[in-house]
């Protein structure tokens, strides 16, 4: 099972997300694992589960009040692979991200680019910006298609349907989409089967992953067996309910 740990960093801090209400999100009061700084965990996760990559959300530079830049180039000197969401809202953002990420490796020459950028639908403002960041990544990008009382979050999807805007994101090429159910991250309620029906056909041809609501093994194997290709999981692993042993 493709698993793929998350880490939210806010205010120079790693808390806990629980149903996309951010404005409650707090430090983790309760982790299996002891850590200082973000590439700590990053690194005790690594060893623990040797995942393929990480994804990092970097809640301060999504929602516009400030980053943590900082935090992010010590992940980057991991050797692990990262799914970053900085808050991309367009080409211009992804290039300004772009420069400020690949100068934060600087320090290993040649060394491969070890973080692929992550396009979340709720900052996005026009579909025309988010045809162009389409046509602007290459095919290790990411699309989050960020989900909230069941419609797609981002003022350019108010008339999208799942399965259309699926098929747009297919045609311009990107293969790896995440399925975010903000309402139940962190909160213990499985999501897997609600969105299931968007797998129709199109698992076949893409890398689809689930965010949110996984609790334990038995919901990554459910997930599995429904098609998608993996998921992202944070609250279940700092609990323990997810572990290798």
């Amino acid at each position: 099972m493709y698993l793929i740990p998350v880490i939210d960093l806010l205010d120079g801090q790693i808390v806990h997300a629980i149903a996309g209400q951010r404005e409650h999100y707090a430090p983790f009061e309760k982790s299996r694992f002891e850590f200082e700084s973000a590439s700590d965990l990053g690194q005790q996760w690594i060893d623990e589960f040797s995942p393929r990559c990480l994804y990092v959300a970097d809640l301060n530079a999504i929602q516009g009040n400030g980053n943590n830049l900082d935090q992010l180039a010590e992940l980057l000197k991991l050797r692990i692979h990262l799914l970053i969401d900085v808050g991309i809202s367009n080409t211009t953002d992804l290039i300004e991200w772009t420069s400020l990420l690949d100068h934060c490796r600087e320090s290993q020459p040649g060394s491969p680019r070890r973080w692929s950028p992550v396009i979340g639908t709720e900052s996005i403002q026009t579909l025309c910006e988010f045809d162009q960041l389409l046509l602007a990544v290459d095919d290790q990008a990411f699309v989050s298609i960020d989900i909230q009382n069941r419609k797609i979050l981002g003022s350019a999807f108010e008339k999208e349907t799942l399965d259309s805007l699926l098929d747009q994101i297919s045609n311009q090429g990107i293969n790896n989409v995440i399925l975010l159910d903000l309402d139940a991250v962190g909160t213990g309620k499985s999501s897997a089967r609600q969105l299931s029906s968007a797998l129709t056909n199109k698992a076949l041809n893409m890398n689809i992953f689930l965010g949110g609501g996984i609790r334990d093994q038995l919901d990554l194997e459910s997930c599995l067996s429904m098609g998608y290709s993996g998921a992202l999981v944070s609250t279940a692993i700092h609990s323990g309910q997810i572990r290798v042993n």
